[in-house]
């Protein structure tokens, strides 16, 4: 495809830029800037349902990698290149399977991001990415919680070995409503 092409250009927008854009508008970006560092200006352009801006006529084709032999080429040229970018990212920070899944979110891959955790390269606002955040959010709560009530307690017993204290803790484990629940009796 590209020793055929006259000209092409790939853009890769950050994860941080979709997290703060959106992904929609963050493949408006990527086409737009893809087509002002083309070598050659296009007399006319076909985008896979995405309406740019350009003073170039262009027309929007739903499924178009799938109507347009040209919408189809530059949609393998830029699934290769993801490609690529997924294999070089599994190599430094191997584990999550992204020479495989290619950034699609398997199980395996959801599996291994609740025991890896998020990495820098991770879309935050990206739904699955956004439930790990937020379950390791809860454990940091429950751990300054935890911390917060048991070394002032753990100082006492240093200091006076002879004292018995009877704490009510609660495990504080967040339910689907979002109330906590569950309280243990404690004895020191």
């Amino acid at each position: 495809i590209l020793k055929e092409a006259i000209s092409y250009s790939v853009v890769a927008i950050s994860n941080e830029e979709i997290d703060k854009i959106n992904i929609l508008e963050a493949s408006r970006k990527a086409m737009e800037e893809a087509l002002k560092n083309l070598s050659t200006t296009p007399q006319y352009i076909l985008t896979d349902a995405m309406k740019i801006t350009t003073d170039i006529p262009y027309e929007s084709i739903i499924k178009g990698d799938e109507r347009s032999y040209t919408i189809g080429c530059a949609s393998i040229v830029a699934k290769v290149t993801r490609d690529d970018l997924m294999i070089a990212l599994s190599k430094e920070f191997p584990g999550y399977d992204w020479e495989k899944n290619k950034g699609y979110p398997t199980p395996y891959h959801k599996k291994q991001l609740e025991k890896l955790g998020v990495t820098k390269h991770h879309r935050k606002t990206y739904e699955p990415v956004r439930i790990v955040l937020e379950k390791l959010k809860n454990k940091s709560i429950f751990k300054r919680i935890f911390s917060a009530l048991f070394e002032p307690m753990l100082i006492i017993l240093e200091i006076s070995m002879f004292i018995t204290l009877g704490v009510n803790l609660g495990k504080f484990l967040k339910t689907g409503n979002g109330d906590f629940y569950e309280c243990i009796g404690i004895l020191l």
